[in-house]
């Protein structure tokens, strides 16, 4: 009994050993180095922000635009092939959109005809925190559906 609370107790000091040891690694520095602080702030990318950034327009003016821009790919259409591409992307301070990635798509297809459209949209209202423009993760999701005959 007396070895089951050693090795549960273990259990906790040896995590602890593994987050403590590091720290103490990196906190020893030479005196002939020495630090300069970097303002990280320009470059975070959140998530969640005071006031989210926006299609010039709002959100019913970006369906607008995927309605009017949004091709259908041929080889889709042909094949009655339908589906949701999410795809995610950076909303920039100055409102262009970089970082474009595709997380999820039914085609080859749908998924460049994603990116050819985010590429294509006009630079957004950037979010902001605190009163200034910051960087923001954005995801999309865009429905490739077929008109009923």
């Amino acid at each position: 009994m007396q070895f089951c609370r050693y090795i549960y107790s273990m259990k906790i000091f040896i995590p602890l050993i593994f987050l403590i040891t590091p720290a103490l690694f990196c906190s020893a520095q030479s005196s002939d180095v020495k630090q300069v602080p970097v303002d990280t702030s320009a470059n975070t990318i959140y998530s969640s922000v005071e006031k989210m950034a926006q299609f010039p327009g709002g959100i019913l003016e970006f369906f607008k635009f995927i309605d009017k821009n949004l091709k259908y790919p041929e080889k889709d259409r042909k094949a009655g092939l339908e589906g949701t591409v999410v795809v995610t992307f950076v909303v920039e301070r100055d409102g262009s959109l970089t970082n474009i990635i595709i997380a999820k798509s039914p085609t080859p297809e749908m998924a460049k005809e994603t990116l050819r459209l985010i590429k294509l949209s006009p630079k957004w209202e950037p979010a902001s925190q605190n009163g200034r423009n910051v960087r923001v993760h954005f995801p999309v999701a865009v429905k490739f559906k077929l008109p009923k005959p």
